[in-house]
């Protein structure tokens, strides 16, 4: 499933960059096609990862550009001071 290769590569960010997954402020992610199946797979990844379920997280389908829009919109956070850590991809 989709949600499987965001939860890998969420898994692998957590590794390499020691952060705590209660830190995490919003998880925001960019796909091409949505999968029908799974319908917010921002949502699916973060929670297999073991980021906790009080952290918002949402999928971003605009074809070519929804990792670009996911990564704006995470820096709007913070710069609004909404957020301090923002996943996004």
């Amino acid at each position: 499933m989709a949600y499987d290769l965001g939860r890998y590569a969420i898994q692998g960010l957590l590794a390499r960059n020691n952060v705590d997954p209660k830190t995490i402020d919003r998880v925001i992610m960019g796909n091409v096609i949505q999968e029908v199946r799974t319908s917010n797979v921002a949502r699916e990844s973060a929670l297999g990862a073991g980021i906790p379920n009080s952290v918002p997280a949402f999928t971003i389908a605009l074809a070519c550009i929804s990792s670009n829009q996911a990564i704006a919109s995470g820096v709007d956070l913070i710069r609004s001071g909404q957020a301090k850590i923002i996943l996004a991809g």
